[in-house]
């Protein structure tokens, strides 16, 4: 049984009849509820917001490429890591202060940079491409016009990474006399709808690799007010690699000290709708 309550207006009068009116008519459509209504898969869509969001990632929520696995890959499934040669201006081992820099020499493949692998030596973030190829790119893409603050749309990205990093040329996590030694990066990154790209400073984490493998996992929430440090759009989300080096500060006059290897990734991005059910 529907139930209809005739709106109040300025000017009703507050009374008992009138509330227990209300109250009434209230307690009649509560107890006309049947227990099938509230019977398991009573609700449908009709009834509930769709949360998955699917039609906002064509391409799903996830990208990810196993070491020497994947459409285009250069070395035919050997699992060749790709050498990428790119690190943070660390000004003279003062400290990095810019983290939204991305390399613009791009070694191999279809892609543009910054994907990588990089040319380099070259100085930013590297979007991590196996063997350069847009089709192994850690990226997450999303429909046009997706900007985290219109309804019915998310307004949180939940967005986790891991990338595999090695030791490369002996200087990778090497350190030496002086007490110069490099750490390896990696971060989760987004671009808006003009094509700008944003590194969640937030996100970014450093590991010494020294002579072994190992696996940096990042995680970042990403919400409207990190969107609109862009366009207020959100096309896509990304993983990037680079390094840092302690005691230099120009990663492009320098090969060795900002070399290291990229051998799998995975990127997984959760859209969460939140305080709007």
């Amino acid at each position: 049984m529907p139930l209809s309550i005739t709106p109040l207006r300025e000017g009703d009068i507050f009374d008992a009849s009138s509330l227990n009116t209300l109250v009434s008519a209230v307690t009649t459509a509560l107890n006309d509820v049947e227990m099938t209504d509230i019977a398991d898969e009573a609700l449908t869509e009709n009834h509930l917001p769709d949360l998955s969001f699917s039609s906002l990632f064509p391409s799903g929520y996830n990208a990810r490429n196993p070491w020497g696995s994947g459409a285009n890959d250069p070395d035919g499934g050997s699992g060749t890591r790709d050498e990428y040669e790119c690190g943070l201006d660390n000004s003279g081992g003062a400290g990095t202060t810019n983290y939204q820099t991305f390399t613009t020499a791009q070694a191999s493949g279809d892609a543009t940079a910054p994907y990588g692998p990089t040319s380099g030596p070259d100085e930013g973030w590297a979007i991590v491409a196996l063997g350069g190829f847009t089709a192994n790119a850690a990226e997450v893409s999303l429909a046009s016009g997706v900007d985290l603050a219109t309804s019915g749309q998310p307004n949180y990205l939940l967005c986790r990474g891991s990338v595999g990093i090695f030791w490369a040329d002996g200087e990778a996590g090497f350190s030496n006399s002086s007490g110069q030694f490099t750490v390896t990066c990696a971060a989760i990154g987004w671009e808006d709808d003009l094509g700008s790209r944003y590194i969640v400073e937030d996100s970014i984490r450093f590991i010494d690799v020294e002579s072994y493998g190992q696996r940096i996992s990042v995680m970042a929430v990403i919400d409207a007010t990190e969107v609109a440090t862009g366009n207020g759009d959100i096309s896509e989300v990304f993983l990037a690699v680079t390094c840092v080096h302690r005691g230099l500060d120009d990663p492009a006059a320098t090969t060795l000290e900002y070399d290291f290897l990229v051998d799998f990734y995975s990127l997984t991005v959760t859209p969460i709708l939140a305080g709007s059910l």
